[in-house]
């Protein structure tokens, strides 16, 4: 690309800059969890009908899905995901979330603006560049087994067949206004699984004569996190949270059983 058509692009990109400020607020305002995004999946797709763009919604559920169509055969395809989790805002902000326990804590709300914004200066320009441009708008990227794969088996990746694919994700990691680009994998792929410890309840006066599951549990963590860092390869990222732990039903008894562990397995 030569300076002058990368100056013009940037200057298209700076006139949407209120706009998309406004769109990421409205879509902070108003966060929706995975496959419930009822209210930003109808907004998405307004704008992109607006647009003149083939559009499609309740894609996958709530997924929307709009086609720019070019001369040339390629297609790519340019994604973002669009819900919330399950997390209390804090935040003293004018366009704080209005939903009590929800919130955009991972940024999707702003992945979602951008597509949008991209939608938007792509449309103006083109009959400038060869081939179509799809905007996959993903919903439930924070669920297991969630909207991706969904998506996919809904078809988006066809007609017509998309060559080439491109996300971003929001890092604060990185100063304002920079882009990190790497080769192969840039975020950890996620594996769920629950395990229940039952041991065998008693008074807590008298442990001797029960099977503590919490104290078991308390074992079987420190031994997973020492398999992580003894058994595995060091030159290869893996990492498990133990993201939630419930136990026992009073404190003076032994806990018997009902200590379910989530556990989150994460690795590059």
């Amino acid at each position: 690309m030569d300076e002058r058509k990368g100056k013009e692009i940037l200057n298209l990109a700076r006139n949407l800059q209120s706009q998309l400020i406004a769109w990421r607020r409205e879509f902070h305002q108003y966060p929706e969890l995975g496959f419930q995004e009822f209210k930003t999946s109808e907004k998405v797709f307004h704008v992109l009908k607006d647009l003149g763009l083939k559009v499609q919604k309740d894609v996958a559920g709530t997924g929307v899905v709009a086609l720019l169509e070019n001369d040339g055969t390629k297609t790519i395809a340019l994604r973002a995901d669009m819900d919330a989790l399950p997390v209390k805002e804090e935040n003293d902000v004018p366009y704080r979330s209005l939903y009590e326990g929800i919130m955009h804590a991972c940024g999707h709300d702003g992945h979602t603006a951008i597509l949008l914004g991209a939608a938007v200066l792509l449309s103006q320009m083109k009959n400038t560049f060869p081939g179509n441009v799809k905007f996959i708008f993903q919903p439930a990227e924070e669920v297991e087994e969630g909207g991706a794969i969904a998506m996919i088996r809904a078809g988006v990746l066809e007609a017509p067949h998309v060559d080439g694919i491109v996300g971003l994700h929001l890092f604060n990691d990185f100063r304002s206004g920079s882009i990190g680009v790497t080769r192969g994998t840039v975020t950890a792929a996620v594996d769920n699984f629950t395990v229940d410890l039952i041991g065998r309840g008693g008074h807590a006066a008298r442990p001797q004569e029960a099977v503590d599951s919490i104290a078991i549990a308390v074992q079987v963590i420190n031994a997973i996190q020492s398999m992580i860092s003894r058994e595995t390869d060091a030159q290869d990222p893996k990492v498990i949270t133990i993201g939630e732990i419930m136990g026992g039903t009073a404190p003076n008894v032994v806990a018997a059983s009902g200590v379910p562990h989530k556990w989150n397995y994460v690795w590059k």
